[in-house]
């Protein structure tokens, strides 16, 4: 296991990105969680420039991070299209806090769903 360096900067990068975790995410507790980072391609039509709905997100990479008290694991990192391809969006994604492992907040886009985690974690870790 790592830090959580790696896992926060990608969150607190402004590329657009939808979090999928089993809690919500919080790094100063210690309980296990398991995060799934959707990298969105940045292109016209993509995600808020959609109008009135119309456009498509394009995956343009996926990751997975198993976090534990002050470390992370990462468990996947792809841009493979079979990958791509498998991985359906979340529905009712929406603003949510994640607390940093300093104490302050990154707002970002997701869903704490522990089903989906547990069917991504079937469909990309085996």
């Amino acid at each position: 296991m790592e830090d959580l360096s790696e896992l926060e900067n990608i969150i607190k990068d402004p590329k657009r990105k939808i979090i999928v975790s089993e809690l919500i995410v919080d790094f100063s507790n210690p309980s296990p969680n398991t995060l799934f980072i959707i990298m969105i391609a940045e292109t016209p039509g993509a995600a808020g420039g959609r109008a009135a709905g119309f456009g498509q997100r394009t995956i343009e990479r996926v990751l997975c991070f198993k976090t534990e008290g002050s470390s992370a694991t990462k468990l996947i990192d792809s841009t493979h299209e079979d990958v791509l391809s498998s991985v359906d969006l979340p529905v009712g994604i929406a603003r949510m806090p994640a607390v940093m492992s300093d104490g302050s907040e990154e707002m970002l886009y997701g869903v704490v769903d522990p089903s989906l985690v547990n069917d991504y974690r079937r469909l990309l870790l085996g």
